[in-house]
């Protein structure tokens, strides 16, 4: 640390800091390993080389929370209600998008284990999440079709053989 000059004297300023909360990391070459993020191209001297990180601060995903209510950027109302609507309609999403995933999931397990019926009603709930998903703009529709018709084709297959 740098000392700090008052009335002509020079005080060396000491800060006793558990260092064991804070990871350092390298964004010398630019970008952060964090948030998965490429390089930026700065100019000569004015990207740090070494930032800390409180630990305390990361959420599960090792990420730094970014979609909170304090990090508004916004300056007016209607953009700070904007980044209010985003935050609900994210967190919806993340929700359907995971509920999604795991109808397709159970249907793959039940589907290996060659339970036709049970197969035939995983089949029907996962298609219906998929159509409802595709309608809520979660997926397109051309993927929400495709998803469709791999599994029709995974559940034909198995109730013929």
């Amino acid at each position: 640390m740098s000392p700090v000059i008052r009335d002509n004297t020079v005080i060396p300023l000491t800060i006793a800091v558990d260092l064991s909360i804070f990871s350092v990391i390298d964004v010398s070459r630019g970008g952060d390993p964090m948030l998965g993020t490429r390089p930026e191209k700065h100019r000569q001297g004015t990207a740090p080389s070494r930032i800390l990180i409180d630990k305390s601060m990361k959420n599960q995903n090792n990420r730094r929370p970014c979609h909170t209510r304090e990090n508004f950027l916004a300056n007016s109302a209607q953009a700070r209600k904007r980044a209010r609507q985003a935050i609900g309609r994210r967190s919806r999403n993340v929700a359907r998008r995971s509920a999604l995933r795991t109808h397709i999931k159970k249907f793959m397990t039940v589907a290996e284990s060659g339970e036709k019926d049970s197969a035939t009603t995983a089949y029907q709930t996962a298609a219906s999440n998929i159509d409802r998903a595709s309608q809520k703009g979660l997926t397109h529709r051309n993927k929400a079709a495709r998803l469709k018709r791999q599994l029709n084709a995974k559940l034909k297959a198995m109730v013929t053989a």
